[in-house]
C-alpha cells in the first residue's frame, strides 16, 4: 500500500477514534461468522442459479434478450460464488498465518482478479438489461430487444472488463515468506520445511497502484452504478408516462374495467426491483471505491480492512437473488420450471421402472435357471 495522500480520518479525534473502534468491533465480531454465512449462500446461489440457467435456456425462454442477459448473469454468478467457496475453504475454513504454497498464493490472485471481473460484467449486464426493457417500452421492434444483441453485449462488456482488470493483476506479486519467520520445531540443520509465499504490492509501483484504484472506482463501479440509477429512473418515469397516456385515452368507467382485466407490465416491474437490488448493494462499494481513489491509504486501513467481509457478503446476496425474483414475479418462468420438473419426474418414474422390471427379469431368470439345474 502506497503512502502519502489525503487523510480521510483524523486519528487525534476522538469521535473519529471512536468511530474506528466500532469498526474493529464490527470486523471481530462479524469475521468469526462470515465463512459459515457466506458458505450458505454460496451453495444455495450456485443451485438456484444452475436452476435458473436451465430453465432459461428452454426454448420459450431463450428467444427473449431480456432471458438472454440474465442467462449471462447467472453463468457469471456460478462462477464467482464456486471461486469464492474455494476461497473460503482454503483461507477461511484451513487458514494458514504462516504461509501458503506458491500455487494457492498464485490461486488466491486469480481469484480476486477473476471475481472482480466477474462482478463487474453482472453490473454492466445490469445495465444492458435495463436498457434493453427500456427500448423495449418505446419500440417492441428495436434491434435490441433480439437475442443476437444481448449475446453481443455480453461479449463486449467481458473483453472490456478483462482488459481493465489488467492493472490489478500486475500491482500484486507472489513473494516468498523469509524462512526465519517459519516456526521452529527442530534444530536448524535438521529442519526441512517447504517454502512458504504470500501476496503483497508490487515495490515501486505507486503510479501502477493509484491509476489502477481509479480505474476501478470509475469504469468497474461508479459509471455502471450512474447507469444503472439513470435507468432505474427511466423505466419508472416511462411506466408512469404510459398509464398517464392510457388513462387520458379512456373513461373513468373503461379505465376501472382495464384495472380488473388487463394484466400489468410485471417484467418491467420485475426488472426495477432487480435493478434496484443491484443499486443496493452496489452504490456503497461504488462510494468507497471514489473514497479509495482519493484516501487510499486511509481508506484500505480503517476501512476496507474492517467491512471488506461485509461488502463480499452483499455481492454474494447479490449473486443469489434473480432467481427468486423470476420465479416470484413471472408465471412463464413458473410454468417453464414447472414442465421441468414434470419431464424429471417422468423421466425418474421411468427408470425406476426399469430397474424394477430388469431386477424381476433376472429373477425370473435366476429361478427358470435353477429348475434346470434340479432337472
Amino acid at each position: 500500500m502506497c503512502d502519502g495522500g489525503a487523510r480521510l480520518f483524523d486519528t487525534d479525534d476522538p469521535y473519529t477514534v471512536s468511530f474506528i473502534r466500532g469498526l474493529q468491533e464490527f470486523s471481530r465480531y462479524y469475521s468469526s461468522v462470515h465463512g459459515g454465512i457466506c458458505m450458505v449462500i454460496c451453495v444455495f446461489g450456485i443451485i438456484s442459479n444452475l436452476v435458473h440457467i436451465l430453465v432459461l435456456t428452454r426454448a420459450p425462454l431463450r428467444r427473449c434478450a431480456v432471458n438472454c442477459v440474465l442467462t449471462a448473469v447467472a453463468v457469471c454468478d456460478v462462477l464467482t460464488m464456486s471461486s469464492y467457496i474455494v476461497y473460503l475453504l482454503r483461507f477461511r475454513f484451513l487458514a494458514n498465518e504462516e504461509g501458503y504454497s506458491y500455487i494457492w498464493i498464485a490461486y488466491l490472485l486469480s481469484h480476486a482478479v477473476f471475481t472482480i471481473a466477474l462482478h463487474s460484467i453482472t453490473l454492466y449486464m445490469g445495465v444492458a438489461l435495463a436498457f434493453i426493457r427500456w427500448q423495449a417500452l418505446g419500440n417492441v421492434q428495436s434491434k435490441w430487444l433480439l437475442p443476437s444483441s444481448a449475446w453481443k453485449m455480453f461479449g463486449i462488456s467481458t473483453v472490456v472488463v478483462s482488459v481493465l482488470c489488467i492493472p490489478t493483476m500486475l500491482v500484486h506479486t507472489i513473494v516468498k515468506m523469509p524462512m526465519n519467520a517459519l516456526p521452529s520445531i527442530a534444530e536448524p540443520a535438521t529442519l526441512i520445511v517447504d517454502q512458504l509465499y504470500t501476496l503483497d504490492m508490487v515495490q515501486d509501483a505507486c503510479s501502477l497502484f493509484q491509476v489502477n484504484l481509479w480505474l476501478t472506482a470509475i469504469f468497474l463501479k461508479a459509471i455502471p452504478c450512474v447507469l444503472l440509477l439513470w435507468f432505474t429512473f427511466a423505466l419508472v418515469s416511462k411506466l408512469r408516462d404510459t398509464d398517464i397516456k392510457r388513462n387520458d385515452l379512456y373513461s373513468k368507467s373503461f379505465r376501472k374495467h382495464m384495472r380488473k382485466t388487463t394484466v400489468p407490465d410485471k417484467t418491467t416491474y420485475m426488472l426495477v426491483i432487480m435493478i434496484s437490488v443491484f443499486l443496493a448493494t452496489e452504490l456503497p462499494q461504488g462510494f468507497l471505491a471514489l473514497l479509495n481513489g482519493v484516501y487510499a491509504a486511509d481508506v484500505h486501513r480503517f476501512i476496507y480492512v474492517n467491512v471488506g467481509d461485509l461488502l463480499d457478503l452483499l455481492s454474494l446476496l447479490n449473486c443469489s437473488v434473480d432467481c427468486f425474483l423470476y420465479c416470484a414475479m413471472s408465471s412463464r418462468y413458473r410454468h417453464t420450471f414447472n414442465h421441468i420438473l414434470i419431464r424429471a419426474e417422468s423421466w425418474l418414474r421411468k427408470k425406476k421402472e426399469e430397474r424394477l422390471n430388469a431386477k424381476e427379469w433376472h429373477k425370473q431368470y435366476n429361478y427358470s435357471a435353477g429348475q434346470i439345474v434340479a432337472v
